[in-house]
């Protein structure tokens, strides 16, 4: 499943109660990548800025799923500003269900 969450505060808790809610109902090995706009903590974000609200209920999230990450490889941001100082982000990721690591375990080696 691909996933674009949602960018405005306002829209956040309808997205994640949504993924909660689909991934619960799903019997397959699941897979859900995309643009989730929340980051996991701190060092996912390149400048002090840091509000835990969505982080907390994001983790709280992939926990009551029993989701894993796959790790990125390659490049620690997925996402920048466009201020003269940028700010960059860890915004796209790739969770998988145990029933899917179960049949392909080295892929979050």
């Amino acid at each position: 499943m691909s996933v674009y969450g949602a960018a405005q505060d306002e829209y956040k808790w309808a997205f994640l109660s949504e993924l909660v809610r689909i991934c619960s109902d799903e019997e397959l090995p699941l897979v859900v990548g995309g643009d989730f706009n929340i980051i996991r903590n701190p060092s996912e974000k390149s400048n002090g800025n840091f509000n835990s609200r969505w982080p907390n209920l994001f983790n709280a999230t992939i926990d009551v799923l029993n989701l894993k990450e796959i790790k990125m490889s390659g490049r620690q941001f997925t996402w920048a500003s466009y201020a003269e100082i940028p700010t960059f982000e860890k915004l796209d990721r790739v969770l998988v269900s145990t029933d899917w690591e179960l049949k392909f375990p080295l892929a979050l080696v």
